[in-house]
């Protein structure tokens, strides 16, 4: 269906799985984090705040999250998923850890 027949018939659309290619294992880790449970660029970057290119960086491995939005990207992950925080920040941990 094309986009606008799809939401006039209210199908759901999947979101695409993220096929870039990452240099750094916080990038291999958010890119697995968001295709596992379905969450695209977009609404990563809305419920952020932030501009796509930023989390694009993050996912290719050109750059990692300053501290501050390293702790947006962990509430936004959970505003999102439901996860609790405090998990989400266990798993992140020690992937930015490898990088350094």
């Amino acid at each position: 269906c094309t986009l606008s027949s799809c939401i006039s018939k209210k199908v759901s659309v999947t979101p695409m799985k993220i096929n870039t290619k990452t240099k750094n294992h916080f990038g291999e880790w958010l890119k697995k984090y968001m295709n596992s449970r379905e969450i695209d660029v977009s609404k990563l970057s809305k419920t952020l705040g932030i501009g796509r290119r930023y989390i694009t960086h993050w996912l290719q491995g050109t750059s990692h999250p300053r501290l501050i939005n390293a702790v947006f990207l962990i509430e936004a992950l959970s505003k999102i998923t439901k996860e609790h925080t405090s998990s989400i920040y266990e798993d992140m941990r020690s992937h930015i850890a490898r990088d350094f």
